[in-house]
């Protein structure tokens, strides 16, 4: 795990040559990671007895318990056998060898003198992967947290929803994690994990995030931060976020707002995190392109937010429910974006509501009040 709750991941460098280590630690440092040095396999399994490791860098001609050695005894032990293994030696290896480092868990091969931003570049993927793993494991313990509190309040049957959710929408990108990791593992025709391999991983594990963050937010209240701000920046700030997905998806996003400031005290992050899904569920019912539009007007004392586009609209069955938990006319996805976006529009003292447009596509409008003391 990472050490004293700083974010940082730790990194085990396994060389019997100081300057090896040092040579290693210097081409590393830049990455702000916690650094953790051995000078012989021995040294290494005992480091592993009390931390986990988002990569190891392992020698392999170390004195007594050659490199290969050190990494069959890591894979040995439970909690060390997904941690990637970078092997490291000064010499060209025979494919032989190459292939009884994969079977031992190897990720990757490097020859030495090595080219220090392959390998951290390498490294930072390795780092990047772990830390957001270690996230969603975090989220998942606030989660079922949040599931045992519900059931000791008698929400049993929200809370069985919940666990039912969580199961099957974390299957698909579990499943591919797996797939990949088992393969880059297996004893047979072991293979390094790919560029776009860890790639699709990184993506699948954002994807988890997404999943895991969703049901967090409706298992737990909003704390509102309210502030008195001008809510052309909130508008501004969530097209630009979704900008590049529409053009992509050959979507024409605008944003049309008055030329004088639009004054309401809200909680800026939150209300942007409603337009960012309104927006996102909008390109996403346009695959084939269209336009799209946030629109903000004052009007008397209630501020209009209109998000307008010219997709397929909504199913008449779906509208009805939108903003129920777990409804969604998408094959994928948890169905609890609208419903916590309407929480947050109503935690505001506003409203929300859709409907579908004679001419085609949609419109979900939100009226929140000018101005709203604490």
């Amino acid at each position: 795990m990472m050490r004293d709750g700083d974010g940082k991941a730790n990194i085990l460098l396994v060389d019997d040559i100081p300057a090896n280590l040092l040579a290693l630690r210097s081409i590393l440092e830049t990455l702000d990671q916690n650094l953790v040095e051995a000078s012989s396999g021995e040294e290494a399994l005992r480091h592993l007895l009390h931390d986990d490791f988002a990569v190891i860098l392992l020698d392999v001609s170390l004195p007594g318990m050659d490199g290969y050695e050190a990494a069959r005894l890591i894979r040995g032990r439970k909690r060390c056998r997904r941690t990637p293994i970078i092997f490291v030696t000064a010499y060209e290896t025979p494919s032989e060898r190459m292939i009884q480092a994969y079977s031992q868990g190897g990720v990757d091969f490097l020859v030495k003198p090595i080219v220090p931003a392959i390998l951290r570049s390498k490294v930072a993927v390795f780092v990047e992967l772990f830390q957001k793993t270690e996230q969603v494991k975090r989220q998942q313990e606030q989660l079922f947290t949040q599931q045992r509190e519900m059931m000791r309040a008698g929400h049993l049957a929200v809370a069985g929803q919940l666990a039912a959710g969580v199961a099957h929408e974390v299957r698909n990108p579990l499943a591919t994690i797996k797939v990949l990791v088992e393969g880059a593992l297996r004893v047979k025709n072991p293979a390094p994990l790919s560029r776009e391999e860890l790639t699709v991983i990184h993506g699948e594990i954002a994807r988890l995030e997404r999943i895991v963050q969703d049901y967090l937010d409706f298992a737990r209240p909003p704390a509102l931060n309210r502030s008195l701000g001008d809510l052309r920046e909130v508008v501004d700030q969530a097209a630009a976020l979704l900008q590049a997905n529409a053009r992509r998806q050959g979507v024409h996003l605008v944003a049309d707002y008055p030329e004088q400031p639009v004054w309401a005290t809200v909680d800026h992050d939150q209300l942007r995190a409603v337009l960012v899904n309104l927006l996102l569920n909008a390109v996403e019912a346009m695959p084939r392109g269209g336009h799209l539009s946030i629109t903000l007007a004052e009007k008397e004392q209630e501020i209009e937010l209109n998000v307008t586009d010219t997709g397929s609209g909504f199913p008449p069955d779906i509208l009805k429910r939108l903003f129920t938990p777990f409804v969604s006319g998408k094959p994928t996805g948890t169905g609890l974006g609208l419903c916590i976006s309407r929480r947050i529009v109503e935690y505001h003292g506003g409203r929300i509501a859709a409907q579908n447009r004679a001419e085609g596509g949609a419109i979900v409008a939100i009226t929140l009040p000018v101005l709203q003391n604490d």
